[in-house]
């Protein structure tokens, strides 16, 4: 069976699954990617190809601004981007967008469609001047390249000759985790030879989405911090550490942490258990920067047999953003108590529903 429409990545036709992320707590990290300025200030809108009037315009209404044809209303906030036009021509709509530094990142948007014509033409051009060319398409691009390049770094959604003539507002969503840290162009691009062509987009975002983040526990020092130690993203090196918990043995997360917890930070402290007979210490976890610290949790759990693996919880109830900051781990007992530790894989911190970087 031929495909009506192809969509490239991981793409959702329905907003059930990204729900949460059309809240407020959402960070949109377009310029005016819902249009809601009234104007396409944020984005550039080129017309390499085509004579007379026709390209990208920010509306409000029900209807193009140009010939008045029926639109969808926006299907987010008031406003939304929409192609018209009097004649052939390609319309192109795009953003130079910072794809954030973690390890996970999505792309989302609502995307539809109309046109006059009697079917979908998806030659590999985005030329109007030879036809026939009737179609919608959203792709990464890299920013160096020719604004009309159909040599693109990623095919997010095109349409197909045999496609449906028009598409009510649909949401799409596409992974952006393998252009971490990069600038990528998102492009919008509506070409039209054959008649009429109404492209619209609207509420494009695009956010770091929650990961878990998981600190291993080092034997090395972390530098400025009197001696205390290091926890960071990768496995610290098979061996052990000894330290007497009556010095209240310190972590500090290197690099620092910029992101936030939106609904409270469920810690977990994984160490394996050298003793039969677990020791009773007193844990702390801090928020610090380079002149306060302040405390976020502390346990005090009861004497134990330990087994295998100890878990223990150290849960953040309250919403929770950092800022340039470390967190800071502190182990201790009121007496003189030495623990060997076990450093490896199986020694962390770890929190869920972090988002932000690492």
């Amino acid at each position: 069976m031929r495909r009506t429409w192809r969509a490239v990545g991981t793409i959702l036709l329905t907003g059930l699954l990204l729900a949460a992320l059309t809240t407020s707590e959402a960070a949109a990290d377009t310029d005016n990617g819902g249009f809601e300025n009234g104007d396409t200030a944020g984005w550039t809108v080129a017309k390499p190809c085509g004579g007379g009037p026709g390209g990208w315009f920010a509306t409000g209404s029900t209807t193009t601004p140009l010939i008045g044809a029926m639109i969808p209303p926006a299907p987010e906030g008031d406003f939304a981007a929409v192609t018209d036009q009097t004649g052939p021509g390609t319309h192109i709509l795009y953003q130079d967008v910072a794809v954030p530094p973690g390890p996970a990142s999505l792309l989302s948007f609502f995307l539809y469609y109309r046109t006059s014509a009697p079917a979908l033409h998806t030659p590999d051009t985005l030329d109007c001047a030879t036809g026939p060319n009737q179609q919608y398409r959203v792709d990464l691009v890299d920013p160096a390249a020719p604004v009309d390049t159909v040599a693109v770094l990623a095919e997010i959604f095109r349409t197909e000759a045999g496609a449906p003539l028009s598409l009510p507002p649909t949401r799409f969503t596409f992974d952006l985790s393998p252009y971490a840290g990069q600038t990528v162009r998102l492009r919008f691009t509506q070409v039209n030879t054959e008649g009429l062509f109404w492209a619209s987009v609207d509420a494009v975002r695009v956010e770091a989405l929650p990961h878990t983040l998981r600190l291993y526990l080092h034997g090395v020092h972390t530098p400025g911090t009197a001696g205390a130690f290091t926890m960071n993203t990768t496995p610290a090196p098979a061996g052990t550490l000894s330290v007497n918990l009556l010095t209240a043995p310190t972590w500090f997360s290197a690099p620092s942490l910029t992101g936030r917890f939106p609904s409270g930070a469920r810690f977990t402290l994984v160490t394996p258990c050298t003793l039969g007979l677990a020791v009773a210490p007193t844990y702390r976890l801090w928020a610090t920067d380079a002149t306060t610290e302040h405390l976020l949790t502390q346990t005090s759990p009861p004497l134990s047999f330990c087994l295998g693996q100890r878990t223990l919880k150290l849960p953040v109830h309250t919403p929770l953003t950092l800022t340039n900051q470390r967190l800071k781990l502190t182990v201790s007992t009121p007496l003189s108590t030495t623990l060997t530790l076990p450093l490896g894989p199986t020694t962390y911190l770890q929190a869920t529903n972090f988002t932000g970087t690492p």
